[in-house]
């Protein structure tokens, strides 16, 4: 079920995170412990497994989880326009999972037969950073939520209208956003301890843009503190959404300081995998604590194990993946750079 190649023994729950208090666990993955240095992605679409020791970010071994799903929603992209991870209504669930026998490799129709597939492994000698001339974030992130779910894949918390993000000359909406375990995407081959999607809506055309920014678990690690405030919100129950939670995250720090980052055209990376979607991918980390990571992990198996909720990487099929450096944004009053067109 596993890729070969390394030794691997079951976590013993000692100590149960802050979700033990769920019951009634469904048929997922339990974590495991792998003994080799770093978890390789494997390119071609079985799982690697998570690390045994989260480490620094100068570290390779790292806690290895999986990604929450988007609920699964119409089939065609202009479906998520206005809600593009189907779980602005109860969570599907039982249409499909990351289990062994409704896993990755069991989803049909594009997820299958598509071609411009996610998550992706960046290849950073492939995709050098460039300036990317008169380009900037600027964030205006409201504290407005609307809800909070349990898909039955994750937690994703909701948001109400005005949440924007302006990138260059295009408007972002945030939607929602959301964690997989361990990273979807892989830098060099190697997963993160986690990964965090902001999915937003362009206002003008309407089309899907994720932010992804992979979590390393650092030993000395402070807890993230909206991730805290987002793990003690979520029901515990698959399916249920709570409506007008009282919390402000802090959306902004579930992204890095430096803005370097790259791009590419991908999908959606549960069903129905819809393409047409712009992911930025920045090239910094976040710091989680390890305990942070096994709670969700718990979280995931309902309190009665570790489970994970990521899909294996897919091809690039001669996709291009461009690399901008934030810090020489605005530096060079140029034409932008070749591909940077492509973006948006």
């Amino acid at each position: 079920m596993f890729g070969q190649g390394c030794a691997a023994t079951w976590i013993a729950p000692v100590a149960m995170p802050l979700g033990a208090k769920r019951a009634g666990g469904r048929n997922r993955r339990t974590t495991f412990i792998v003994t080799s240095t770093a978890a390789k992605a494997d390119v071609a679409g079985v799982p690697a497994p998570p690390a045994a020791k989260p480490q620094t970010k100068k570290g390779v071994s790292l806690i290895d989880t999986t990604r929450r799903q988007l609920l699964t929603a119409g089939g065609t992209l202009a479906a998520f326009g206005v809600c593009p991870c189907a779980t602005c209504g109860p969570a599907q669930a039982g249409e499909w999972s990351y289990g062994a026998y409704e896993g990755p490799r069991m989803w049909g129709a594009m997820c299958r037969e598509g071609t411009a597939q996610s998550p992706i492994n960046i290849n950073t000698s492939a995709s050098p950073l460039r300036s990317a001339p008169d380009v900037r974030f600027q964030f205006n992130y409201a504290s407005s939520v609307r809800s909070i779910a349990n898909t039955g894949h994750g937690m994703q918390v909701n948001f109400n209208p005005g949440s924007i993000v302006t990138f260059g000359d295009k408007s972002l909406e945030l939607l929602q956003y959301h964690f997989h375990t361990p990273s979807e995407h892989t830098i060099d081959g190697i997963h993160s301890s986690m990964e965090v999607h902001l999915v937003h809506k362009n206002t003008k055309t309407g089309g899907l843009c994720v932010l992804g920014c992979l979590m390393v678990a650092e030993e000395t690690a402070k807890p993230h503190e909206s991730f805290t405030q987002t793990f003690s919100k979520a029901p515990a129950a698959p399916g249920r959404e709570i409506e007008s939670p009282k919390f402000s995250p802090n959306v902004r720090s579930f992204l890095p300081n430096n803005l370097a980052f790259f791009n590419y055209k991908g999908s959606l990376t549960t069903p129905p995998c819809s393409e047409g979607v712009e992911w930025i991918v920045f090239t910094d980390t976040i710091s989680v604590t390890p305990a942070q990571v096994l709670d969700f992990q718990n979280y995931l198996g309902d309190g009665v194990n570790y489970a994970m909720n990521y899909r294996p990487i897919q091809p690039l099929l001669g996709r291009t993946v461009n690399g901008f450096e934030p810090s020489r944004l605005g530096a060079l009053a140029a034409a932008p750079q070749p591909g940077y067109s492509d973006m948006l």
